[in-house]
């Protein structure tokens, strides 16, 4: 038996927030808060993307906990998947997901997606919607999404300047 035979997704408990901020401080040199602090040449607001990052993902968490999951194999927090819904325009939306770099490459992040695509179904959306990144290290990502039939709707773009005195 493998241990991805011992793969459970749970919902999230408190006991979980570190786990989770493990694995953003691992992965999400990927994302904005990163980008920015590489290009402009300084932490952001004095604290380091890392730092950013967890504290974004530890507010978001205890925002909607029930709409936050984790990933475990043998009772190890190996990934988290989240979820929203609007029941007003009856769309869902795929949230912040990560896996271990560890785990990589063994079908969690697409257990996940399929999880939460699942729980957006029986909340009764009638759409659902993810968005991510069009850089290249975001090309994992858009794959697994267009693997599982999602088609892009709109690209965006973030421009920056500094600013001089």
């Amino acid at each position: 038996m493998s241990s991805e035979d011992n793969m459970v997704i749970r919902p999230f408990c408190k006991h979980d927030l570190s786990a989770i901020e493990e694995i953003v401080k691992k992965i999400w040199n990927i994302g904005l808060d990163y980008k920015r602090e590489k290009e402009y040449g300084f932490p952001i607001g004095g604290k380091s993307w890392q730092q950013r990052k967890a504290e974004s993902f530890r507010n978001a968490i205890l925002a909607n906990p029930s709409q936050w999951y984790v990933t475990e194999i043998d009772k190890k927090v190996v990934g988290f998947c989240s979820y929203f819904v609007d029941e007003q325009t009856s769309i869902g939306t795929v949230g912040q997901n990560g896996v271990d770099p560890h785990y990589k490459g063994r079908g969690i992040g697409s257990r996940q997606l399929r999880f939460v695509l699942d729980k957006i179904r029986q909340a009764g959306m009638k759409i659902v919607e993810v968005y991510t990144g069009l850089n290249e290290e975001h090309t994992p990502a858009r794959k697994m999404y267009e693997r599982a039939g999602f088609k892009p709707l709109m690209d965006s773009r973030i421009y920056y300047m500094k600013l001089t005195k």
